[in-house]
């Protein structure tokens, strides 16, 4: 299931509530929730919201031989640090 094909009102129609739907959320990679974070406001207020942590803890934990996140960043940043292909710092895209 790829997040750039998925229609539309799959993801946000009615309204798209990650604590509904744990086991389709908590199964995407970490650049898959960046990029659905970065579709709509709505969508990221929910995907960055701090009750949504696990799906972030069980996406970067999916993922074989990756170090665990540093205590002082936060998952969604320490997953555009890795997987995004923008610069954190000149935001070019590599």
């Amino acid at each position: 299931f790829m997040i750039a094909t998925a229609p539309t009102h799959v993801l946000i129609g009615g309204g798209y509530d990650m604590m509904r739907y744990p086991q389709i959320t908590s199964h995407l990679r970490p650049i898959d929730l960046l990029q659905l974070a970065r579709t709509s406001k709505y969508l990221r207020s929910v995907i960055l919201g701090r009750t949504n942590r696990f799906v972030w803890l069980a996406s970067l934990n999916s993922v074989a031989g990756l170090p665990p996140c540093p205590t002082d960043m936060a998952e969604p940043m320490y997953a555009a640090l890795l997987f995004d292909r923008i610069c954190m710092v000149s935001l070019h895209i590599a």
